[in-house]
C-alpha cells in the first residue's frame, strides 16, 4: 500500500497489568488499583496504576503503602512470584491472547512498546520545552534540523504533520529472551551456593518460557 494513503491504528493497552488483574477479578472493576512488585519495602513498588487511582495522585513508581495515605480504598495486586523472583506469566499470556485476535484479523501486526521516549526523546523535550509531539509544529524544519541534525530534524517535522513512510513490520517471533535480577545490599549472593542456586532458577525460567512457545536458541549469553 502506497505510504501516503495507509492508516495505521494504534492499540494502547493501557495499564495493562491491572486490567489483567481485574480480568481475574472482576469484582475490582471501575475501583482504585495498581499492580506491585515484590512484597517487600513498604508494599512493594507499584508497576502499574489504572485512571481511577491516579485521580487521587497515586503513580507509578510509588510504594504501595504511599499510595494508601492518598487513596484508602485503593487496592493492590501483586505479581505472583516463583523462587523468590516476579512470575510475568500471566501478563505474557494475557499479551499473547491480545496478539492472537489481531493476528487473526489484520495482515500487518507490529508489536512496540510506546511507555517511554528514551534518550532521543528526552532531548527534543528538553531542547524544545516540550511534552507532545505536537507542540513541535510550530518549528520551521530549519531550526528543528539545526537542533537535530538534518534526518532526524527532517523525521521529526514530517512527522508533527501526521507523514511517516517507515514501513510496519509483523514481529509475531521475539528475537531474544532473557531473564534477570537484581540483588541489592543484604540480598547479594555472597556465596557460591546462592549464586549456583540463581543461576539454576534463572535458566529454568528461560527453559520454561522456551519450551511453551517451542522456540529454539541459537546462542546464550551470561550476563553479570
Amino acid at each position: 500500500m502506497n505510504a501516503d494513503h495507509r492508516v495505521i491504528a494504534l492499540i494502547d493497552m493501557d495499564c495493562f497489568y491491572v486490567q489483567v488483574e481485574q480480568r481475574l477479578q472482576p469484582e475490582f472493576l471501575g475501583k482504585p488499583c495498581g499492580v506491585a512488585q515484590y512484597y517487600t519495602w513498604k508494599g512493594g513498588g507499584l508497576i502499574a496504576v489504572n485512571y481511577e487511582a491516579r485521580n487521587f495522585g497515586v503513580k507509578r513508581g510509588m510504594r504501595g503503602e504511599q499510595a494508601k495515605e492518598l487513596c484508602p480504598d485503593f487496592h493492590v495486586f501483586h505479581v505472583q512470584e516463583v523462587n523468590g523472583k516476579a512470575n510475568l506469566t500471566r501478563y505474557r499470556d494475557a499479551s499473547a491472547d491480545v496478539f492472537r485476535v489481531l493476528n487473526a484479523n489484520f495482515k500487518l501486526v507490529e508489536k512496540a512498546s510506546i511507555d517511554e521516549g528514551g534518550k532521543a526523546g528526552e532531548r527534543v523535550m528538553e531542547l524544545f520545552q516540550v511534552e507532545y509531539i505536537g507542540q513541535l509544529r510550530k518549528y520551521s524544519l530549519d531550526a528543528l534540523q539545526t537542533s537535530m541534525g538534518e534526518k532526524d530534524g527532517y523525521w521529526l517535522f514530517n512527522l508533527t504533520r501526521g507523514i511517516e513512510t517507515t514501513a510496519v513490520n509483523s514481529r509475531n517471533l521475539y528475537k531474544t529472551i532473557s531473564a534477570s535480577k537484581n540483588f541489592p545490599g543484604k540480598t547479594c549472593l555472597d556465596t557460591i551456593d546462592k549464586i549456583r542456586i540463581w543461576c539454576h532458577n534463572l535458566a529454568e525460567e528461560i527453559f520454561n518460557r522456551l519450551e511453551k512457545d517451542r522456540a529454539e536458541v541459537r546462542n546464550y549469553f551470561i550476563k553479570v
